[in-house]
């Protein structure tokens, strides 16, 4: 049951031992679930590139080679500076909504640890403390209420600090000792606490650190002007002796820093003014913004420049700022956070990506304008006929009956935009939770704010929620809820709630066909979403939203009975608690006791799917109904989720069922759980493609608009059923964890080394391979495999160092599906010693079709193209190559012999030392999902016979030991699925090149374009603008983007993508899939 005790003015003895005891009990509980069972797997969508979403905090270590970020998506990136890349990503343990949510960090650069305060998989606040040198987690500090927003290290790494968030003052501020150095984590509830009456969205340590400024958000009524200082003797032993004192500011600032140097303080006021305090309270301001609503504050190490940001809604204002002498320049570019690497380069991040930026580069003195926000999600959506999505400033759309991606659509009358009325009803926003519907004020859900709306084609309306008062800015926990206008009310309760999602909603259409029930969301980042208004309850939950404004203020304590019913228990402000109330749920589990803030919402979801809820108010043994003072809102999932980043694009079920483009893999995975105190594992969504990848299911779903419909004919057929049941956690693939070596970066004495690691997987291993540098080099059978027990395997081989750095990662399958291991970097000290580095051989293999055997096939420019290709090539050696040998096959000479021929010699040449290069111009042709390369003699006809099939070429290039890249530039080189050379039947999906550019196989391919477009040729180019822009690129240098004289991968790739699209004006793409345990490496050396 649920007991929900609401306060009272007098508590008696009996009464308050009770709630001592319940209190207790709720401490024990917390700390024990600290080491729960791990949670369900969460799916989350990925950048392999960086972040998904926002970063909101940015690190630095001390020697300026590693950047630490963390975002509004739950995720931790570790970057090297150097190269502007990504080296890990790492998620804690997390679930759906809030849980897993990060709340603030900072990190210590003499302990390199991290402090990350965050919302666990059990729905508590905690502050965990995490060795970055090792990415484990060291400790954790609990007893929190979800007020928390605030940690930060003491400069002199004894201590850190926690206190609450923007919009709250319920958590008190803390001081808790960094203790010493332990072989297990600890787990610590016992700090020295200072209560504070206002929320504190800043911390300033200042007078040798032996003091604490605090202020809060101005804005918020409750806490202007009520900034106070605390002083601590920081040589004792805590607890430590802490008392207020008073300090000369009066206003309180939006944020501000500390100045050693000049012993003084930098903030910015509400009014957007930017001001120097001294000591006795004298100002002297430097700048005034007209753009007041929120403030960033970046110093550089010499306390000299100051980078300010002032930003609100609709725009934004960056400055540099001169605090000596108050001048200031306009900057030059957007950006998420920042961070001084020295007086002249800062680090930024935007849109989930690190970048280093030259100051001088990007200073403008003369500009006036302001940056207007442009979030991929902010843009306008439409939804067409056929179930086609119109996005990015409706100039892509997805269809998701085809499953294609199209770039520059023709917009026409056949697609809907959101909608503001309806008949005779009109809808328009007022403010906060309130709509002007006919001029009329109604009121929707208590302590929401709606940020978007439509009217759907049945007459309802669907608004986008999200927290009003949200103790943490940077996350908002949306909801989406359907209500039906009624202009006889004045408060308006929701039908549905559709989805969960994390970030507010952009954008809502509704179908273009008025008899349909099918409408579309977007959010902030850019995910859009496929809904059936009238969808069958599958997976629903209900929710039950309790606010004071339904329950009849008379009743002081009350039960709530659920027979035979799983219950989860979320609390968003659990308002009119104090210290002295007490909530808690069925099964005995104590969900959580004081220190709440603001009256919201408390929300009970039902994980059993339900048709109806029979539900109970109880007091003592009268009966009260429910319905009265509860309201049940249905909780509905999508039908399908579309997210797409880069032209790749991913399509799912919240089953984990999909379809995706060669690269869309990388976009989504599962986080799977370890326990509260782990990180937890990342698997992407291609460790799970032999149970999940379903692109046939995704099509019938759209077909249908039912998932049950769509299982049940899928299954018909199917030669393995599928279960509707099924759940990820019973198709896990392997886990694979180091023994030897343990760390990252090892250097071995000897050239023989010896490599262990553990796996666990819950079904028998199948297969394993040890990859060097991407490419296999130890097999299955070369692998001694010991079972250590149930679900537990150790692998060890030995291998032969022959390179001076070999990046080793080991591949393991089971029947669910595979996964990758973490990488190990390994040197040898023999190698190193008196060794310059070793330059490999290249073997090249150019193959250009222009002049087939049936003339009706022949092209202007590929033969040409693959003559360019090899003489750039044959100028590499003794430059980047030692050697290079090459086979060019143009026209007559590209036969299918002669093409299958040179594949043998690549695999009976090249060494793990060397690199392969192929290069392919010619027409690309599918037969029921086979891809096949056209040579001279080729015959559409007959392809399987006279063609080049591709597996010809994954089965040798897969099991090469070299690098390997492909450059192929065929008709519809980027689309794979069907005869290219027939106008009807087009299907999309690029499922050769997804193959061969698997973890697995790790070869890196670069294709001319992207889904239905075609590679173009034009006679004033002389070649097709795919192979253009790589001779622009390699041969002419332009590629060379950070001119150090060697083009890489990514310097490649970024520069044919933007050529291409300038050469064709956006109507081709090209697309580059690199395995991620592929490293880095060069193409060329420029002259």
């Amino acid at each position: 049951m649920l007991l929900l005790a609401k306060k009272t003015k007098k508590i008696e003895p009996a009464g308050l031992f009770l709630l001592h005891f319940l209190k207790s009990i709720a401490l024990l509980l917390l700390s024990s679930s600290l080491f729960a069972q791990p949670t369900d797997p969460v799916f989350v969508l990925n950048n392999p590139k960086g972040h998904y979403a926002d970063v909101f905090r940015f690190h630095v270590t001390s020697d300026r080679t590693t950047a630490i970020t963390v975002s509004r998506d739950k995720s931790i990136c570790f970057w090297d500076i150097a190269s502007e890349t990504l080296t890990k990503k790492i998620w804690f343990d997390m679930g759906t909504g809030e849980k897993g949510k990060l709340l603030d960090s900072d990190f210590d650069a003499k302990t390199n640890l991290l402090a990350v305060a965050r919302i666990n998989s059990e729905g508590q606040a905690v502050v965990n403390l995490m060795d970055i040198t090792t990415t484990k987690i060291i400790g954790t500090f609990g007893g929190f209420s979800k007020e928390l927003g605030t940690v930060r290290f003491d400069p002199n790494s004894r201590y850190i600090l926690t206190a609450s968030g923007l919009n709250s003052f319920r958590e008190p501020l803390k001081l808790w000792a960094l203790p010493t150095k332990s072989k297990e984590p600890f787990f610590k509830e016992n700090p020295s606490t200072i209560e504070n009456d206002h929320e504190v969205s800043s911390i300033i340590f200042y007078d040798k650190n032996s003091k604490i400024l605090t202020f809060g958000n101005p804005t918020f009524k409750h806490t202007r002007n009520s900034n106070f200082s605390i002083e601590f003797n920081r040589n004792t032993i805590p607890p430590f002796n802490i008392k207020k004192i008073k300090h000369p500011i009066k206003e309180n600032p939006q944020t501000g820093v500390y100045l050693n140097k000049s012993n003084s303080f930098l903030f910015v006021s509400p009014k957007g003014k930017v001001q120097i305090f001294d000591k006795t309270g004298k100002i002297k301001e430097l700048y005034q913004s007209s753009i007041t609503q929120y403030s960033d504050l970046f110093i550089s190490p010499s306390e000299n420049l100051a980078i300010v940001r002032f930003s609100n809604s609709t725009s934004s204002e960056a400055l540099l700022l001169n605090i000596a002498n108050r001048e200031y320049y306009r900057i030059d570019f957007s950006f998420d956070q920042l961070c001084f690497l020295n007086e002249s380069t800062v680090l930024v991040t935007s849109e989930g990506k690190l970048q280093t930026l030259k100051l001088e580069d990007q200073l403008d003195s003369t500009s006036k304008n302001f940056y207007q926000h442009n979030k991929k999600g902010n843009s306008e959506i439409a939804f067409g006929a056929n179930k086609i999505v119109l996005y990015d400033d409706l100039g892509k759309c997805f269809s998701f009956s085809e499953l294609s991606l199209f770039t520059n659509p023709i917009i026409s009358d056949a697609f809907s935009f959101r909608k503001t009325s309806h008949n005779d009803v009109t809808v328009e926003k007022k403010e906060w939770h309130m709509l002007l519907i006919n001029d009329k004020t109604i009121r929707l859900t208590p302590f929401y704010s709606n940020k978007n709306f439509s009217f759907l084609n049945s007459g309802n309306l669907l608004v986008s929620m999200n927290h009003t008062f949200s103790s943490h800015f940077h996350t908002t926990e949306a909801k989406t809820l359907l209500y039906q206008p009624n202009l006889k009310s004045e408060y308006l309760l929701p039908l549905k709630e559709f989805g969960g999602y994390q970030f507010n909603l952009t954008g809502i259409a509704p179908s273009p066909e008025i008899s349909s029930s099918l409408f579309i969301t977007q959010d902030l980042n850019g995910r859009i979403d496929l809904y059936d208004e009238f969808s069958e309850k599958r997976n629903m939950s209900l929710r039950l939203d309790y606010s004071t404004g339904h329950i009849n203020t008379n009743f002081k304590n009350f039960d709530l009975i659920y027979p035979n019913l799983k219950v989860k228990v979320h609390s968003d402000y659990e308002g009119n608690l104090t210290n002295n109330d007490v909530l808690y749920s069925i099964n005995d589990r104590l969900f959580d006791s004081d220190n709440y803030g603001f009256l919201g919402l408390s929300r009970l979801e039902f994980l059993n799917p339900l048709e109806a809820v029979k539900l109970q108010a109880k007091r003592g043994e009268e009966i009260i109904t429910s319905y009265e003072y509860l309201n049940a809102t249905p909780v509905l999932p999508p039908l399908l989720s579309y997210y797409e980043q880069d032209n790749e694009w991913l399509c799912w079920t919240q089953e984990g069922y999909y379809a995706s483009s060669a690269g869309g893999e990388r976009l989504g995975g599962w986080v799977v759980n370890q326990n509260v105190n782990q990180i937890a594992e990342y698997h992407p969504l291609y460790d799970f493609k032999k149970e999940y990848y379903k692109p046939s299911l995704i099509k019938l779903i759209t077909e249908e608009e039912s998932f049950d419909q769509a299982m049940t004919l899928y299954n018909r057929t199917a030669i393995v059923p599928l279960s509707k049941n099924a759940k990820v956690t019973d198709n896990l693939p392997p886990s694979v964890q180091w023994i030897t070596p343990m760390i990252k970066d090892t250097t071995y004495q000897k050239n023989a080394v010896i490599l262990k690691t553990n796996v666990q997987s819950a079904s028998p291993v199948t297969n394993a391979k040890v990859l060097l540098n991407g490419r296999t080099i130890i097999r299955w059978d070369q692998i001694k495999i010991t079972n250590q027990g149930e679900s537990n395997y150790q692998l060890s081989f030995e291998m032969e160092l022959l390179l001076l750095e070999n990046t080793i990662n080991i591949f393991v399958e089971n029947e669910h599906g595979s996964t990758i291991s973490e990488e190990r970097i390994l040197r040898s000290e023999k190698l190193q010693q008196g060794l310059e580095r070793y330059k490999p051989n290249l073997y090249l293999l150019s193959i250009g079709v222009s002049q087939h055997s049936n003339p009706n096939y022949s092209l202007s420019y590929a033969d040409k193209d693959a003559l360019e290709i090899s003489s750039l090539y044959r100028g590499q050696k003794g430059r980047l190559f030692k050697d290079v040998f090459d086979k060019t096959l143009t026209d007559k000479q590209a036969t299918r012999s002669n093409i299958l021929d040179a594949f043998y010699w690549l695999e009976e040449n090249a060494t793990q030392k060397d690199v392969v290069l192929i290069f392919i111009a010619s027409h690309g042709i599918n037969q029921k999902e086979r891809f096949y390369i056209l040579p001279y003699d080729g015959d559409p006809n007959r392809i399987r016979i006279t063609g080049v099939d591709w597996l010809d070429f994954s089965d040798v290039l897969g099991n090469l030991p070299s690098k390997v890249l492909v450059f192929i530039d065929a008709c519809h080189s980027g689309k794979l699925g069907t005869n290219l050379l027939a106008s009807r039947g087009e299907t999309d999906l690029l499922e050769a090149i997804r193959t061969l550019a698997t973890e697995e196989n790790g070869v890196v391919i670069m294709a001319a374009s992207t889904g239905k477009e075609y590679s173009y040729e034009k006679p004033e180019w002389g070649h097709g603008a795919f192979t253009l822009a790589l001779l622009n690129g390699l041969k002419d240098g332009k590629a060379d983007l950070n001119q150090d004289g060697i083009v890489n991968i990514r310097e490649i790739d970024y520069f044919v993508a933007e050529r291409v699209k300038e050469l064709t004006h956006g109507k081709q793409h090209p697309t580059t899939q690199k395995p991620s345990v592929v490293a880095e490496f060069p193409l060329i050396q420029i002259e």
